[in-house]
């Protein structure tokens, strides 16, 4: 029973935590605007596999970047791109936020797309799909620090992040689905 209540209040500190933390983040004031942001982000696609949208970091020669990969929520894929629409988090690639990145100067984004799903969902019978994406997408960018993979999700995007984690607990360094 005590390890029960352990994982409850552990569950609720993270809730409160992420739900500050979003208050914080949409209060900000950052320099650009959302349309710039979203510029920002180029587009790629696996072969065979699910597309995606991207942020590269202004990319010093022989420094290694962190990699944080977002998951949209339920339907918030329906459309390329649509994954920045819903949840700002284009906002990560603004001066101010990439500037957290410690010891970084920066970090790449990754937001994947659940296209292989008729209603846009994520789902385990695409997570070899997703972590294949992923694999691509590093392969593309040696400057990524693979000891610093962070993965994120909201609603369904959130179920996915924990099961990415458990199917592949030692690929990331930490997560936080929402």
């Amino acid at each position: 029973m005590n390890v029960l209540k352990k994982i409850v209040c552990v569950c609720m500190a993270l809730l409160i935590s992420c739900f500050t933390l979003s208050l914080a983040a949409s209060a900000e004031q950052l320099s650009v605007g959302n349309d710039v942001l979203d510029a920002r982000f180029l587009d790629g696609k696996c072969p065979g596999e699910l597309d995606y949208v991207y942020f590269e970091p202004d990319i010093k020669p022989g420094e290694k970047y962190p990699l944080m990969i977002w998951l949209h929520g339920a339907k918030s894929g329906d459309k390329p791109r649509a994954q920045l629409d819903w949840y700002r988090f284009s906002n990560w690639a603004s001066d101010e936020y990439q500037s957290r990145f410690e010891d970084a100067e920066g970090a790449y984004l990754l937001a994947p797309r659940s296209s292989k799903d008729i209603s846009h969902n994520w789902n385990e019978t695409i997570s070899s799909d997703l972590k294949q994406t992923i694999d691509y997408f590093i392969s593309l960018h040696p400057n990524i620090d693979t000891s610093r993979i962070y993965i994120s999700g909201y609603s369904t995007g959130g179920s996915m992040t924990w099961h990415m984690v458990t199917r592949y607990p030692d690929f990331f360094a930490a997560a936080m689905p929402i």
